[in-house]
């Protein structure tokens, strides 16, 4: 990306009114050029039926975006660097261009809006920036930790102050600004779409899309030349909001029983190389669980001890497959009725979820695992394509798993039965 073009991005970033920077390249390399159009976009696999998170999005790995020397970084602000997006988790090739800790900045926002008045109450934020192999695509996520009430007024403060249609900075550029789609992420979430011409390269597009997760403010920005998609756009931003909600929110703070039901859940070595973990294991919202049949949830689903859930991406096209996993840990004595009941839940034959009418069939030939196991396979029209799946009940002691494996392209029993085997034989080790 050339120095122009990398110093609009990075003010096109900083103009968010909160904590912002003021630390971009502003220098132009008149020789440098950009690849003007994009060859590859991600799109988010094909529904599944099932969601265990409100955030179903790829790959979140721990560990910082790049690994700086520790001493640039305060206690706090090394702690965020955790929480920022890696290259691992993005799809396909991208280069880490930055990561750093901004300084506070009084330069206006979009709209022209000040500076956030009570950003200087911030605990700690840090950036990272990255772009495309090809040079078409950029991602930018800034994460800003305040306390609590105060991330909830810089939230508010976005809402108010960014609401023009047009806005021209001091280098006389000028942006388009409109609203956008904010995906349910979060405590909440609002997103803008923003539009520029970038001399000698292009229409630069793409969101801003904020998540408020407790007293944590991320920022994501992605920006196209050329094809702007607004996929890939919700598919980061929900990526990023997962991997601040593990670590931190919802998913941080398990209990020792939840602790101890994640080391029975399968992990990315169950699966060949070609897979992703885009969500570690966490801890499971029965409010985001919807069954076969459109089943309530199991009457003495409160009496459970523990719930947790993960899932695994083979890859980022809408062909790819998926497999999400529940598991459920249940005072001596409940599991089975628990089993029973989700055995009855898949009795109808056939139902609609979301529109969309899907087909059960249960009587699938599926080998015995644990002390019980129960498997239907579904099948749905999504686009004019069939996509075929498992849904699949393990019951091992007072344990309960659930299953969900999609694949759009080419459903495999093998390869299903495989994978509920290795989830069966970790549960059996789990109690070992």
């Amino acid at each position: 990306m050339s120095k122009m073009l990398t110093g609009l991005v990075l003010a096109l970033m900083l103009a968010i009114p909160l904590a912002a920077c003021g630390n971009g390249d502003d220098d132009a390399d008149p020789t440098a050029t950009v690849a003007a159009e994009s060859g590859t976009t991600a799109t988010t696999p094909a529904p599944t039926i099932s969601s265990t998170t409100t955030a179903s999005a790829p790959t979140a790995t721990t560990g910082a975006a790049a690994s700086p020397e520790a001493g640039d970084f305060t206690d706090e602000e090394a702690a965020l660097l955790d929480l920022l997006l890696s290259e691992g988790d993005l799809p396909g090739d991208w280069n880490l261009l930055r990561v750093e800790a901004p300084e506070l900045s009084d330069s206006p926002g979009i709209c022209d809006a000040p500076r956030f008045p009570r950003a200087e109450e911030r605990i700690a934020e840090v950036e990272v920036e990255y772009q495309s192999a090809d040079g078409s695509r950029f991602v930018l996520q800034d994460i800003t930790q305040f306390p609590e009430d105060v991330a909830v007024e810089a939230m508010a403060y976005i809402r108010d102050t960014a609401t023009c249609t047009e806005w021209t900075d001091d280098t006389g550029t000028v942006f388009e600004v409109s609203p956008a789609e904010a995906p349910a992420l979060g405590d909440e979430s609002h997103a803008l779409h923003v539009a520029f011409q970038v001399a000698d390269a292009g229409r630069l597009e793409g969101d801003f899309v904020f998540v408020r997760i407790d007293g944590y403010v991320t920022i994501v920005t992605t920006l196209a030349l050329g094809e702007y998609d607004a996929a890939f756009s919700s598919d980061i931003a929900q990526l990023a909001a997962s991997k601040i909600d593990t670590l931190v929110g919802t998913g941080s703070n398990v209990t020792d029983e939840e602790e101890s039901l994640m080391s029975a859940l399968l992990t990315i070595d169950d699966f060949d190389e070609s897979w992703d973990q885009p969500q570690p294991a966490h801890r499971s919202d029965p409010a985001s669980w919807t069954g076969l049949c459109n089943a309530d949830l199991f009457p003495d689903t409160g009496e459970a001890i523990a719930r947790v859930a993960t899932e695994f991406y083979e890859g980022f096209e809408a062909d790819s497959a998926t497999v999400m996993q529940l598991m459920v840990s249940y005072p001596t004595g409940l599991a089975p009725a628990a089993f029973d009941y989700e055995v009855e839940a898949a009795s109808c034959g056939s139902f609609s979820s979301g529109g969309t009418d899907v087909t059960l069939e249960t009587d699938t030939g599926f080998p015995a695992l644990g002390d019980e196991t129960f498997a239907t396979r579904f099948t749905f029209a999504n686009d004019d394509q069939d996509v075929g799946g498992y849904w699949i009940v393990i019951r091992v002691a007072d344990m309960l798993t659930t299953l969900i494996y999609t694949d759009p392209a080419d459903l495999s029993d093998a390869e299903v039965r495989d994978v509920a085997t290795a989830a069966a034989d970790r549960m059996v080790g789990a109690l070992r």
